[in-house]
């Protein structure tokens, strides 16, 4: 029976022109449902650490947030070409101490940059999806900025800015006159302190 079900699959398949999703589209929506989950837990984290009086660390959520979603407004814009949706939606957020949502918000970024991205960019690269890699390296870069900047959340004085054309986070004190990822003068830069 299941044999007969698979042939059937593949005969209404070839019959209606459908394709199956390749592995990099469901890649698409699971990073669509994970951004949009992580945008609401940072803006929710920030508002934490606010009512913590840790204003550094909240600041830092805030960037976070915008980071994601100037980054996830590509994902949304190519997924709305090849109309892939995200199948995820959005879950309540468990806040915890603001020093713990820290540890949570750096342990996201870890495995988004140890193992999530990566993966996803040897999946594209054996789809020969060469606009979703290019897509996922500059996001890759944009995470490693993000980690990058966690120890100014220590300094009263550090200003967090995001650029908002890629979303790359830089500390504003030592910032350059462009992106170094997109090449956009720093004017395109949003601060958050």
């Amino acid at each position: 029976m299941k044999k007969f079900l698979s042939i059937m699959a593949v005969a209404v398949i070839a019959i209606t022109g459908c394709k199956q999703p390749t592995p990099t589209q469901n890649n698409l929506k699971n990073i669509l449902g994970f951004n949009k989950i992580q945008i609401n837990k940072y803006n929710a984290m920030a508002a934490q650490a606010e009512k913590d009086s840790m204003p550094q660390i909240a600041a830092y959520f805030k960037a976070l947030a915008a980071s994601d979603s100037v980054i996830n407004s590509k994902f949304v814009a190519l997924a709305t070409e090849r109309k892939v949706q995200d199948t995820l939606s959005n879950q309540p957020v468990e806040l915890k101490s603001t020093n713990e949502n820290f540890a949570e918000a750096v342990l996201a970024l870890s495995v988004e940059i140890s193992s999530m991205y990566p993966a996803y960019i040897d999946q594209a690269k054996k789809d020969n999806d060469t606009v979703i890699v290019k897509l996922l390296d500059a996001a890759l870069k944009i995470k490693e900025a993000q980690s990058q900047v966690q120890s100014l959340t220590a300094d009263a004085a550090a200003q967090f800015g995001v650029c908002m054309v890629c979303g790359n986070v830089l500390d504003m004190s030592k910032a350059p006159e462009t992106c170094p990822i997109c090449g956009e003068s720093k004017e395109k830069f949003k601060l958050f302190r």
